[in-house]
């Protein structure tokens, strides 16, 4: 059986909170890069084995991380594109159905 649900006002208080974070997540991946690159740099003046494997596993986790952040940042939008579309178009069965049936049981009460 399938179910859907819609209560408007919710759903758009959640869709604008996460358009509201979306320019924060988007810096995500940029601040990610960006210390990244610092890594970099502090490795041509700072070397030493214990140091050296640290930082690339920390090298290594700004990576994914900078993967993980744009997927997320797209994720977001998208789930929000998709919940709007799927509130305005629930909304209109809802209101085409509850006309359909409201023309039914008037034309039921006049044959009362």
């Amino acid at each position: 059986m399938i179910q859907y649900k819609i209560d408007a006002k919710p759903v758009n208080a959640a869709n604008t909170h996460i358009k509201d974070m979306s320019g924060v997540l988007k810096e995500i991946a940029t601040t990610y890069k960006l210390l990244l690159e610092a890594t970099e740099e502090q490795k041509a003046a700072l070397s030493s084995p214990s140091i050296d494997a640290f930082r690339r596993e920390l090298q290594q986790l700004l990576g994914q991380g900078v993967s993980m952040a744009q997927v997320i940042s797209d994720y977001s939008e998208k789930l929000v594109v998709v919940s709007e579309q799927a509130s305005k178009h629930l909304t209109a069965f809802e209101e085409h159905f509850s006309t359909a049936l409201q023309k039914h049981t008037q034309n039921n009460s006049r044959l009362k």
